[in-house]
């Protein structure tokens, strides 16, 4: 009698029970797997038919699973995979950023340098497999006419103009009309802004009268304007330092002017030297006189190695310095040649 109540009072949760062993509730799928037409509860022996989310397609398994009298849905390897869009060239000038081509990825596109970018920046791979524009297109960018200053010109490296107008990159050289002097940058660029670099002016420049200098003499300019010459020179046996020609500079100012550096006298009572590739005995270098920026040898001894040695000297303006190694020779060395550096084996 007990059980029999004890059973009338759980009726209502066995039934509860077993309505939901009478069917397979929605199932749960992997990632972009869609399941159509079921209902929130699908009687034992229904078929679910499987398909691919917009974007995806079949990459493995069987797209069907039945619903058992256990109320589970049967086992399945179905598996979905993103679409994929076609490889796209990379358009000439330009640069692509992208990591695939996978449904719903983005190519981003920039233009090389002096292109311009005409088209859209970005393309999506769309769940048609198809990208969601066209690949756009870098155009060279291009210049008008270069700014040419008064009493000027313009001299092109290399002239690509298609329609009169210049592309990027194109480079020239603005040139003054004589004596025009130039102030300014002569180069001219046609720049990736589309233009062109700042232009120089032409202006007539002058300059003062040029300066003597010491022991010399320059020819008389006609005129001192922009790249006007003169030409120095040195008098007696002073030589010339440095450009003899000098020029009339775009600043007003006339390039560095040569200096004439004076003679110089050799310095010794007694002594053999070399002297223009000859060994000479002091006395015979008569006069007695090297030029400017000439060179003189001096003969010492080496004690260790008894042997002697050439030691040369320059002369600069008029200043000829002796080494210190050099022994002026005694009076019966010299006159006999005994034992002296110039005269004995060379080291």
């Amino acid at each position: 009698m007990r059980l029999l109540q004890a059973l009338l009072v759980l009726s209502p949760f066995l039934s509860i029970v077993k309505s939901e062993n009478e069917g397979c509730p929605r199932p749960v799928l992997t990632p972009h797997v869609e399941a159509l037409g079921l209902q929130l509860l699908s009687p034992p022996g229904t078929e679910a038919h499987l398909t691919c989310a917009p974007g995806y397609t079949t990459q493995s398994g069987v797209g069907v699973i039945i619903c058992s009298v256990r109320g589970t849905w049967g086992r399945t390897e179905f598996v979905c995979q993103p679409k994929m869009c076609p490889a796209i060239d990379t358009p000439p000038n330009a640069e692509m950023h992208f990591e695939d081509n996978l449904y719903q990825s983005r190519v981003n596109f920039t233009c090389n340098e002096g292109y311009n970018l005409h088209g859209a920046s970005s393309v999506v791979c769309q769940e048609n497999a198809e990208w969601s524009a066209s690949s756009p297109e870098c155009k060279v960018v291009t210049c008008g006419p270069p700014p040419i200053p008064d009493n000027a010109r313009i001299v092109y490296d290399i002239w690509r103009a298609p329609g009169g107008k210049a592309k990027f990159g194109v480079r020239g050289t603005y040139k003054c009309v004589p004596p025009m002097a130039l102030i300014g940058n002569p180069r001219a660029e046609c720049t990736s802004s589309g233009t062109w670099t700042v232009a120089p002016m032409c202006q007539m420049v002058t300059c003062p009268s040029p300066e003597p200098i010491d022991h010399g003499h320059m020819s008389s300019p006609t005129m001192s304007n922009y790249k006007d010459t003169i030409k120095y020179g040195c008098t007696g046996d002073y030589i010339l330092s440095g450009n003899p020609f000098v020029q009339c500079l775009e600043t007003g100012q006339w390039s560095p002017k040569p200096a004439c550096g004076a003679p110089c006298s050799v310095d010794i009572d007694r002594g053999r030297i070399l002297y223009n590739g000859r060994r000479l005995w002091i006395k015979e270098l008569n006069p007695n006189k090297v030029f400017h920026n000439e060179n003189v040898s001096f003969y010492c001894m080496n004690a260790a190695g008894r042997c002697g040695y050439a030691v040369s000297s320059q002369c600069i303006n008029g200043t000829l310095s002796i080494p210190d190694c050099f022994e002026v020779p005694t009076r019966f060395k010299y006159i006999t040649g005994n034992g002296l550096p110039s005269e004995i084996t060379q080291c």
